[in-house]
């Protein structure tokens, strides 16, 4: 087909360099109003990247819900951490994204793609279309049985276009069955689950 659109791939000269991989960003949306958004460092350098950014009362009303999925993978004794931040004053810390060998989309879906010498490990984004979900999926080859993956789930409740304020982070966590269920004192909620992997709560 001549109108078909031309496969969007970059490599590890691309996702290796912060400046070029902040540039490049992704978007989901679930026909609804909902939608997440990131570049491919990993990193948040705007207040409308999230896994998952809700309307709550109304279409004009988004909040981030979810903000991140910082995962660590850990084999032998050492780490390497698959996520970027930025801190106040331009502090890059962990720099995961040296750890990239390549980003690109499979149709809409954002997939990265890690290499450790045999090791190959690659996650992916989707929505579920219609609904207020978020997939992050990973899937290892290559790796032996001293592998493991840890992931720190951050999630939130702010407007889209505002700032997070320490007094208004106030939520309860319990558990429930392959997951963790947040509510805040609004009456918003938050589920988080799991497929094949343990999860336990911990507020800051």
């Amino acid at each position: 087909m001549a109108n078909r659109l031309k496969q969007i791939r970059f490599g590890r000269d691309c996702c290796g360099d912060l400046e070029q991989a902040e540039r490049r960003e992704w978007l989901l949306s679930n026909g609804r109003g909902g939608y997440a958004a990131g570049n491919i460092a990993t990193s948040l350098t705007r207040r409308y990247h999230g896994l998952l950014v809700a309307p709550l009362s109304g279409a004009l009303d988004r909040h981030l819900m979810m903000a991140k999925a910082d995962a660590t993978l850990r084999v032998d004794g050492r780490e390497w951490p698959l996520f970027t931040n930025r801190w106040f004053g331009g502090v890059i810390d962990p720099p995961g994204y040296r750890n990239i060998e390549s980003f690109h989309l499979e149709g809409r879906m954002p997939v990265w793609r890690f290499a450790f010498g045999h090791l190959i490990l690659e996650m992916r984004i989707w929505m579920e279309w219609g609904q207020m979900t978020t997939y992050v999926a990973y899937r290892m080859t290559g790796g032996d049985a001293s592998a493991s993956l840890s992931i720190n789930l951050l999630a939130n409740r702010r407007d889209h276009h505002g700032n997070m304020h320490i007094r208004d982070t106030t939520a309860s966590v319990t558990e429930s069955e392959n997951g963790l269920t947040i509510e805040w004192p609004e009456g918003d909620s938050l589920y988080l689950h799991t497929t094949s992997a343990s999860i336990e709560p911990w507020q800051h």
